[in-house]
């Protein structure tokens, strides 16, 4: 008999596989979707390993194969062990992030009355109330949760079925996605009589006769109007015959997409694609390793192009390509510049997909029938076959890191992948990460260099920047949004016909209510944050769980009418644009206008007709733009990041307005960028106005190293939530005192605690949170022992302190 270790969807699970045997009617594999029995539950698991003896004595069958063919390959079995492993995550939720889009289902419970009660008189109301709220048959347990709070139903439901009165089922959720059909109709007789048939009859069997092949129901009704019965009665005459079709929902219109033809490269993007195309030809080798690149080339240097050639390089090889963009820049246009290049064998994969959609395209990449796949972090799951060649856009992105179990960095994934398929790495940024960087320096990337704009021409200038000092604006009585400088520059761009950003990395209006008499803060009743202010709908919203509450007119705690709206927002921005430039048209792009599926695309589409002057935004606004008629940039506060107590403040600081000045002078009228701040002297600002890279990471470079973090060291952060803010604090204690002993008895010197302290944001969605820092080495293996209660989340190697 073989035995099975499967890897099953429950919390219960862990980091941990499960032995199963395997019955003899079953021809299972490494890779299956399997249903198991867990407990009293039938759940789904993934196989990631047959062996001739199980890990324990006593073992279960495995009841049913979920899918025919293995969902799961080799490779990326490995690529789950590794995540669950390094990131310290339960083994079946990285598992799950290579499953089919859809695929996961958890167990559902119902809830039955075996019998009813023989003497009420014991049962509590509540008891009572719950017993007739299932009296009328199977009741899923959501639904007496719905009715009596969570907790409350299920310490009931749990005292009714040790009284005998309830039993339990569990059966896996419904299946969420299917492949789409199509009805379909063909012509099922040539030369049958057709004289005694309707004229709509007639009209539809013309059309078709029409036709090569069978014609989509869909088509047949848009074009002629004809309804069903008419299909149906020339169907049940044997005239017609209809079938059900598979179709692909498809993300990408190539409709308006004209092919492009590769550009010509200047010396420096030469020598880069040559050192790319050199490593494909010789990856995969016998005992070579593959290699990673550092494409570091400033805004507007052609990085796209070196990356649109090294995969046509890699595809003409026999080989195929991942391509990830941050979410925020996976804009159409981007889109758009690799779907022209290789015409319908690109697959894009991101969360503004439908589920269909995403399951659609996940299914076609593991068929081969795209050579590019193009997608925000999770793309880099992609079961692409062939696998040859990895390129991270903007790799110093945090958002490349997920906060959420697995709480995994697709950069140290793809280093990982292309390990084990044996791909070439290429991470392209005009701000390369300091610890990304530092790696090129001591040589474990290979650093290339595009140190020139090719847009609009070979050689052409970055934009200049001027800083203005807001301090000094105030000094001379400007206490407005925008300085005098920004001002004139708006009114001259606007006069000239060209166009502008206005960049500001915060959205709504007001971000804080204060009274004036009692200093009263309104804050969200669940998160320890200020309410902001959001004009367009005249509500106060907390942007970490998104309460919302009507805006006061008197303060909620002296009940004063003197409330004051502070700071500002990109909607407050746009109300300032409109009072202060009314003859300039403006669009606004943040995430509070972009809620639907094309709304990117719409406005980027406005902006790039010239059907507005302005266009405001958030950090949306500072990724992949190439527009060649703005020719102003305005940062309206760079202060926003730089004073968060982040040891990486700086560093996004820096990244932020260099990639937002790129957007400025990309074309023949060149550009100019002002950035306002109170802080001109810092150097990551300095820096930014200079575009000086080299000079921003010496300086960062030696602040990490003072301070002792990374690339120096790494870290790890062990946060604990809980409703009470006390039990929070009495359990990051403990298990400092528990680490610290851990430490000593391992005689690990080089480990140090930070902490504990609360969270940045100390309450979130109503539950306190306290975290622990360590800063060492090895600090998955040192933590991967330790028995955490429940309510702990470990993140290894954070990008992000100011959750």
């Amino acid at each position: 008999m073989k035995y099975a270790e499967v890897s099953v969807n429950s919390p219960a699970a862990q980091r941990r596989t499960f032995s199963y045997s395997v019955p003899d009617r079953l021809e299972v594999n490494p890779g299956h979707a399997v249903l198991v029995p867990f407990g009293e539950k039938e759940l789904q698991g993934v196989v990631l390993e047959l062996s001739p003896q199980p890990a324990v004595e006593d073992t279960r069958e495995i009841l049913d194969i979920i899918e025919p063919e293995p969902v799961l390959s080799s490779i990326h079995i490995g690529l789950a062990r590794w995540i669950s492993d390094y990131y310290l995550s339960p083994l079946f939720d990285a598992v799950a992030m290579m499953l089919p889009p859809g695929f996961e289902r958890r167990a559902v419970t119902s809830v039955n009355l075996v019998h009813p009660p023989t003497d009420t008189s014991t049962l509590s109301d509540d008891q009572q109330r719950t017993i007739d709220l299932v009296a009328g048959g199977t009741t899923a347990m959501r639904v007496l949760e719905r009715k009596l709070g969570k907790k409350k139903a299920q310490a009931i439901v749990t005292q009714l079925v040790r009284q005998g009165l309830f039993s339990r089922t569990y059966e896996l959720a419904p299946v969420r996605v299917r492949p789409r059909q199509e009805l379909y109709i063909n012509l099922k007789q040539d030369n049958a009589d057709l004289s005694d048939l309707t004229s709509r009859q007639s009209a539809l069997i013309a059309f078709i006769k029409d036709k090569p092949g069978p014609v989509a129901w869909a088509v047949v009704r848009h074009e002629t109007g004809i309804t069903k019965d008419v299909v149906n009665a020339l169907v049940r005459r044997g005239l017609l015959a209809t079938s059900q079709v598979e179709v692909s929902r498809e993300p990408i219109s190539y409709e308006g997409i004209a092919p492009s033809v590769p550009l010509a490269l200047n010396s420096d993007q030469q020598s880069a694609f040559s050192s790319v195309a050199a490593a494909l030809a010789h990856a995969g080798g016998k005992n070579r390793l593959p290699e990673t690149f550092l494409l570091h080339g400033v805004t507007g240097s052609g990085k796209t192009e070196i990356y649109l050639q090294s995969l046509a390089e890699a595809i003409r090889l026999g080989k195929r390509g991942i391509v990830l963009v941050p979410e925020i820049a996976l804009t159409p246009q981007t889109i758009e510049r690799f779907a022209a290049r290789f015409s319908r064998r690109v697959a894009i994969l991101h969360s503004k997909l439908s589920l269909g959609e995403q399951y659609d395209e996940w299914r076609r990449i593991r068929r081969g029938e795209f050579d590019v796949v193009i997608g925000s972090r999770s793309a880099i799951f992609a079961p692409q076959p062939d696998l040859g060649l990895i390129i991270i856009d903007e790799e110093h992105e945090w958002t490349y890191k997920q906060d959420i179990s697995p709480r995994y960095h697709a950069r140290a994934v793809a280093e990982k992948l292309a390990g084990l398929t044996g791909a070439v790495l290429v991470l392209g940024s005009a701000t390369p990460g300091v610890e990304s960087y530092f790696r090129a320096q001591n040589g474990d990337y290979k650093l290339l260099r595009l140190p020139g704009r090719v847009v609009p021409v070979n050689g052409a200038a970055l934009p200049q920047v001027e800083v203005v000092d807001m301090r000094q604006e105030l000094k001379a009585g400007n206490r407005d949004i925008f300085s005098r400088s920004l001002a004139r520059a708006i009114n001259l761009a606007v006069a000239g016909g060209e166009q502008i950003i206005l960049f500001l990395n915060r959205r709504g209006g007001a971000t804080f209510i204060q009274c004036r008499r009692c200093g009263f803060v309104l804050r969200c009743r669940r998160c320890d944050v200020p309410l902001s202010q959001h004009p367009s709908e005249n509500i106060l919203t907390c942007h970490q769980c998104n309460y919302r509450a009507s805006v006061p007119t008197v303060c909620p705690s002296c009940g004063s009418p003197q409330l004051k709206f502070l700071g500002a927002g990109t909607q407050k921005l746009e109300q300032e644009v409109k009072y202060q430039f009314p003859r300039a048209r403006q669009l606004r792009w943040d995430s509070d206008i972009t809620t639907g599926k094309n709304s990117h695309e719409t406005i980027l589409k406005k902006f790039r007709d010239r059907q507005a002057e302005i266009l405001v935004g958030t950090q949306m606004v500072a990724k992949g733009l190439d527009i060649p008629s703005v020719t102003l940039v305005g940062v309206v506060s760079a202060d926003t990041s730089l004073n968060l107590p982040d040891f990486r403040a700086g560093e996004r600081t820096f990244q932020l307005l260099s990639q937002v000045a790129g957007r400025a002078g990309r074309g023949v009228a060149g550009g100019r960028v002002i950035i306002q701040t109170f802080s001109p002297e810092h150097y990551a600002i300095k820096a930014a106005a200079r575009h000086d890279y080299a000079s921003f990471y010496e300086q960062e470079l030696a602040y990490r190293r003072m301070f002792h973090n990374p690339p120096f060291t790494r870290l790890a952060r062990l946060t604990y939530a809980h409703a009470s803010d006390a039990r929070c604090q009495e359990e990051a204690e403990r298990l400092k005192k528990v680490v610290a002993t851990e430490i000593d008895a391992l005689g690990l010197a080089g480990i140090e605690i930070l902490g504990p302290a609360p969270a940045f944001i100390r309450r979130l969605r109503g539950r306190y949170r306290w975290q622990l820092i360590l800063r060492g080495r090895d600090l998955a293996a040192f933590l991967a022992p330790l028995d955490l209660p429940r309510g702990w989340a470990i993140d290894i190697d954070p990008v992000n302190l100011v959750q």
